[in-house]
């Protein structure tokens, strides 16, 4: 069965991050290929993966290189480092490219979860976001997927959507 997860703020190829907030990395090498290897260990290619920002940096050419290795069916929600052309993210295999938050509801789980670069405050509904990075915190109406918070990999929306539903 296809599963859908959320993921955020991969940076890959971006050296700055690692003094930041990710310093058990050694280099963008080392930190790239992690988070390479975790996605691909978690997300099978019939899966479907919400992208919510800050893929890559540096050249778009290498930013298709990195998307192709990734598995799953995945859809973007650009963050404020997503610079590259909806071509070349299409070309890096995104399906689906949006600029603003997307809103959507999944019958499965009766639930609508509004997906984000960063944390809506005054979101009506449940809002999964990045761009904290390793301070992003969850809470009744936040669920922060950025890798620093998360084991570096992507989760599983099942899982999100139990946090959110336990919290009422």
């Amino acid at each position: 069965m296809d599963k859908i997860y959320v993921i955020s703020d991969t940076h890959f190829g971006h050296k700055n991050v690692i003094q930041y907030c990710r310093p058990n990395f050694k280099s963008v090498e080392e930190m790239d290929e992690t988070l390479i290897k975790n996605w691909n260990d978690t997300v099978d290619n019939d899966d479907t993966v919400f992208f919510l920002g800050d893929f890559a940096l540096g050249p778009s050419e290498r930013l298709v290189e990195l998307g192709k290795r990734l598995n799953g069916k995945k859809i973007l929600i650009r963050g404020n480092h997503d610079r590259a052309s909806d071509t070349k993210f299409r070309e890096a295999g995104f399906q689906d490219i949006f600029k603003k938050p997307l809103l959507m509801h999944f019958d499965k789980f009766d639930i609508t979860i509004e997906f984000s670069h960063a944390p809506n405050q005054e979101a009506v509904y449940p809002n999964v976001y990045g761009h904290l990075h390793e301070k992003g915190t969850n809470d009744k109406t936040h669920f922060c997927v950025c890798p620093e918070v998360n084991n570096y990999k992507p989760v599983l929306l099942d899982d999100i959507v139990k946090y959110f539903k336990e919290q009422k």
